[in-house]
């Protein structure tokens, strides 16, 4: 699958370790800074988020991208979602380890005033 971007750079799509990956790196960016531009509050999984919130994002990157055949599209929801899970994972866990480091304190309840500013919203 060829994707492009509306820039005109290609990104491809390729199976990697027999899971579908979106690759370059400036399309999976993109996908994690939507992201995080869209956190709704405390969740744990991606799955977490609202339908219609990762209908947006999916939408926001299909605006962004474009794909060479129109039969990779059909596909291109199960690749999208498959990284924005794993970049959400991928999230969370540098969150986790770089606030335990500041603190220098495994204790999650020192934590609040030290997460990273995408995460610190009132909600």
């Amino acid at each position: 699958m060829l994707l492009v971007s509306r820039r005109g750079e290609a990104v491809f799509m390729t199976t990697l370790c027999g899971s579908d990956k979106i690759e370059p790196a400036q399309a999976s960016q993109f996908i994690t800074r939507t992201i995080q531009a869209h956190f709704p509050g405390p969740i744990h999984t991606f799955n977490d988020f609202l339908i219609e919130i990762q209908k947006l994002l999916y939408q926001m990157f299909m605006s962004n991208h474009r794909f060479t055949h129109r039969s990779d599209e059909a596909q291109s929801r199960l690749v999208w979602t498959t990284t924005a899970r794993s970049n959400f994972y991928h999230l969370l866990y540098n969150a986790r380890k770089n606030t335990e480091k500041v603190c220098q304190s495994a204790d999650p309840t020192l934590w609040r005033e030290q997460a990273p500013t995408w995460m610190r919203r009132d909600y």
